[in-house]
């Protein structure tokens, strides 16, 4: 589905069109399996996990880029990094394709480390932030919840002034 697409539509229409198919596909399967046992689920529950389960692209060719063969990049950050490229006028572009990655993981996947150690495996996922000296910038709700912060939604979702504050107060 992916080569067909990405050979008439250029990579990244490719990549998302295969990937909107895909996601349709897979919750229309997983609705079938709870419907046929008696449960209604929205869909908008199923579509928020799937999509987190497809988010990620595997780079198989780096281009003019920094990437190595073989990493999962976020796919806005690859639209983004494509746009670059172009007006760089680069010959080297970069080259991956979609993967699905389980629930687990891309929950364990995520560019802080607080979310991922509230969901699972807290000791090896601190133990291994702590050894790289990672940085959690607190952007999801779960983390903000976690350090007891107000969480970035609502009216609170664009106030800088409490989120200056807090740095300060974890710097001192």
């Amino acid at each position: 589905m992916f080569k067909y697409h990405s050979f008439f539509d250029g990579i990244f229409y490719g990549t998302s069109r295969s990937l909107a198919k895909f996601q349709l596909i897979l919750l229309n399967s997983i609705q079938a399996i709870y419907q046929s046992q008696g449960v209604n689920i929205s869909s908008k529950h199923i579509e928020i996990i799937v999509k987190q389960m497809t988010a990620k692209v595997l780079i198989t060719e780096s281009g003019d880029t920094p990437f190595l063969p073989g990493e999962l990049i976020p796919l806005c950050l690859i639209n983004e990094i494509m746009k670059v490229l172009k007006l760089s006028k680069s010959n080297k572009i970069i080259k991956y394709e979609p993967i699905l990655i389980s629930a687990t993981n891309s929950s364990l996947d995520k560019d802080g480390f607080l979310s991922a150690a509230g969901f699972q495996e807290t000791k090896r996922v601190l133990t291994k932030a702590a050894l790289e000296g990672s940085t959690d910038w607190l952007r999801g709700l779960k983390e903000c919840i976690i350090v007891g912060r107000l969480i970035p939604a609502g009216s609170t979702f664009l106030n800088y002034k409490n989120y200056l504050d807090s740095v300060f107060l974890f710097k001192n």
